[in-house]
């Protein structure tokens, strides 16, 4: 997902390009990690930046400890892109 848009692991990303990958990701690939991506909450971004950024190399850990619950992929299919916009603006 984040490998799409060329992120290197030790880059900072900004919560709107985080969403951007969210975004991006596929309609399958989401319901696939929907349980954990909601249930688990984002990562805490970085304290240094003054505006909250995201360490790269974590939210991949982040999203690969996800990857091990096959349960997620068989939820109910909702409107997930109107779902993941409400999650992004809550912020």
């Amino acid at each position: 997902m984040i490998s799409a848009l060329n992120f290197s692991d030790d880059e900072y990303i900004s919560r709107s390009e985080l969403a951007q990958c969210f975004l991006k990701m596929s309609v399958r690939t989401f319901e696939r990690h929907r349980k954990h991506l909601f249930a688990n909450g984002l990562p805490k971004p970085d304290t240094r930046f003054r505006a909250q950024k995201y360490h790269v190399g974590s939210i991949r850990k982040w999203i690969a400890n996800g990857q091990s619950t096959p349960s997620s992929a068989k939820q109910s299919k909702t409107n997930t892109s109107d779902n993941l916009v409400d999650q992004f603006s809550n912020y």
